[in-house]
């Protein structure tokens, strides 16, 4: 999923450059940027220590190239073993420089938190947009069915920001849009995601959705996932 980021190296490498001889170079770029954020606040929300993190990408003197890098902020003060205990837990991803905050000199630190989006964003609240859409050029959905209902999950400040995520997400996998079905965005209760929507509502297909700790770490990272297709729906009825 993360091979078009980045090449294959070294999991993890903790920095060890002379910090004026770093250039910030804005963020991490690439098509799986949005799944990197949740699975790295999937780990970095195991330690209490870790107040929010950035996806930087820096250049060191002598290289021609930028590195990218995961720069950490703590609550306070932690010792090495602690800090080598979080850069351990966000290896297996992709390559990553990790560096800390409090390490680094303030120019650094104020373009990194500048230049780049917080992991974590804040109290954003959950979404269901529920869109009829027509195959497009999408290969997932069946020729035969005249439109479907696809199903999009989203974190935001408000229902207007997730449709329009929805609908621009929608149309970036090949589906063509028609119209909210039935007209309604639902606002979910992400802290009882598991329990009282996927059980309740999608129990004999639950494999297919993500799970309760997943969906908190979208929901911090403003993220964005797909739920299922239902179909066939008739081309002129919805």
């Amino acid at each position: 999923m993360f091979g078009s980021l980045f090449p294959k190296k070294k999991a993890i490498q903790v920095l060890q450059q002379r910090f004026d001889e770093i250039e910030v170079s804005g963020e991490v770029q690439g098509s799986g940027l949005d799944e990197l954020r949740v699975e790295l606040a999937l780990r970095l929300r195991a330690h209490p220590g870790v107040e929010n993190a950035y996806l930087p990408r820096l250049r060191y003197h002598g290289e021609d190239s930028f590195r990218n890098c995961l720069a950490i902020g703590l609550t306070h003060d932690l010792d090495l073993d602690q800090r080598e205990s979080i850069a351990a837990s966000c290896g297996g991803i992709i390559p990553l420089d990790i560096l800390f905050l409090d390490a680094l000199p303030d120019p650094i630190s104020l373009k990194i938190e500048s230049q780049c989006r917080r992991l974590f964003l804040g109290k954003l609240a959950f979404f269901e947009c529920p869109l009829l859409v027509r195959k497009g050029s999408n290969a997932e959905m069946p020729a035969n069915w005249p439109r479907a209902v696809s199903f999009w999950y989203f974190a935001a400040t408000d229902y207007k920001e997730a449709l329009v995520a929805a609908v621009a997400a929608a149309r970036a996998d090949g589906y063509v849009f028609d119209d909210v079905y039935e007209g309604k965005v639902a606002q979910l209760d992400p802290s009882k995601w598991w329990e009282e929507h996927v059980m309740v509502r999608w129990a004999e297909h639950a494999d297919f959705f993500p799970s309760q700790e997943r969906v908190e770490a979208v929901v911090a990272t403003g993220g964005l996932f797909r739920g299922p297709n239902l179909g066939p729906v008739g081309a002129i009825d919805a």
